[in-house]
């Protein structure tokens, strides 16, 4: 062999893990690393298992502003874990990582807290560019229950969205899941 390169076909190589997601998640094992996720994650493609790896998957239900649900009651019905599954991918495939911002803006409300159980409500603001919806932005409150299960790990159970009466604009996150909710 000439010149030292090598082709040999049984030449070890580092595998590359096909199933590895490479998205920094955190460990879901305190309740601000649940938020810390779901704002890093939502909207990103490389992120969908991480943000949906925060959903609790038997007891998840999303409960959409009221005005939002009575403009489009058919777009909200249902709101199951595989909905949130489908809308969660739409919304990150028709963007892409820098066209899509989450904000939970601190300080958040404590509304409820057990050893087992918190609720916080954050107001939010999403700016967001897409294909599908023109560009916006997206405000309201997110009112978030966590809850710890068996094997230690904080999922989200109940999430409520609201319009915020501080906000300066009615389009909502529930607003823009509707929008997206197609094929389900």
């Amino acid at each position: 062999m000439a010149g030292g390169v090598s082709c040999d076909l049984f030449e070890t190589r580092t595998p590359a893990d096909p199933g590895r997601n490479n998205f920094p998640c955190l460990s879901l094992d305190t309740p601000d690393n649940v938020f810390a996720n779901i704002t890093r994650a939502y909207g990103r493609g490389d992120g969908l298992g991480c943000y949906l790896s925060t959903l609790d998957a038997v007891a998840f239900a999303f409960h959409a502003d009221p005005a939002d649900s009575a403009a489009s009651p058919v777009q909200f019905t249902g709101w199951t874990i595989l909905v949130e599954e489908r809308v969660a991918r739409n919304i990150a495939s028709d963007s892409d990582p820098d066209s899509f911002l989450l904000r939970l803006i601190s300080p958040y409300d404590l509304v409820a807290q057990a050893p087992d159980v918190e609720t916080r409500r954050y107001p939010y603001e999403i700016k967001f560019r897409g294909t599908a919806i023109a560009d916006t932005l997206f405000q309201g409150l997110a009112e978030i229950t966590v809850r710890k299960n068996a094997g230690g790990q904080w999922l989200v159970g109940d999430w409520v969205d609201r319009r915020d009466p501080s906000g300066t604009t009615s389009l909502t996150w529930g607003y823009l899941r509707g929008s997206f909710r197609i094929g389900i």
